[in-house]
């Protein structure tokens, strides 16, 4: 018995260089996965400082609105008459409401009578505060206040140069009037109820 001994070809590869390829395509997904990781990082750091800025600018309108809104309301007023001339006192109020009437008040009541003259307005209100150390100063919070025939309020409230432009942020404080008037109808004192605070931008 004599055994067959077949001949077996054996080809061998070449495969030294195939670790690198692996590795280079290994290195290549981990730097887009790396990529893609940093970039959503930045996105959402950045959305979380926009935000943040977001509410400082409408936490910064809404005080300003407080506080002229609680001022105006503060407004306790009387009127004289000489020769039919409506004169103006102030009994009673905060600074911003003292100052107000103080320059304007004579001129309001004179637009009462007047058909021409449905309202006053004054666009030159400017607004800011600092925190009780002075480390930190909020935004300047612009204004209009007008006044119509029936002496309600309205103030418009922006941090936008133009207060009458819309924004994300803008404000309008109504304050009602509560006149009194004598016997013969004539206005002698008047008052104001509390603010009511709109959102009048964008979103309101």
């Amino acid at each position: 018995m004599g055994a067959r001994l077949q001949r077996t070809t054996v080809k061998l590869r070449d495969i030294s260089g195939a670790s690198i390829v692996i590795a280079l395509v290994f290195f290549l997904i981990c730097a887009v996965i790396g990529s893609v990781v940093v970039t959503a990082a930045s996105v959402q750091a950045k959305a979380v400082v926009t935000h943040q800025e977001l509410q400082q600018d409408e936490f910064t309108v809404s005080s300003a609105a407080q506080l002229v809104g609680s001022d105006l309301a503060s407004a306790r007023l009387s009127v004289s008459y000489t020769n039919n001339t409506a004169k103006l006192t102030v009994k009673k109020g905060q600074p911003f409401a003292t100052e107000f009437w103080g320059a304007h008040g004579d001129a309001i009541l004179a637009i009462r009578n007047d058909e021409k003259t449905s309202s006053l307005t004054y666009d030159d209100l400017s607004i800011s505060a600092n925190n009780s150390d002075g480390s930190y100063s909020f935004g300047i919070v612009r204004g209009s206040v007008t006044v119509d025939q029936d002496l309600n309020i309205t103030v418009a409230l922006s941090l936008r140069p133009d207060a009458t432009k819309a924004s994300s942020y803008n404000l309008t404080v109504l304050v009602q009037c509560i006149p009194t008037y004598d016997v013969q109808g004539k206005l002698t004192q008047f008052e104001y109820e509390q603010p009511v605070i709109k959102k009048t931008g964008a979103g309101a």
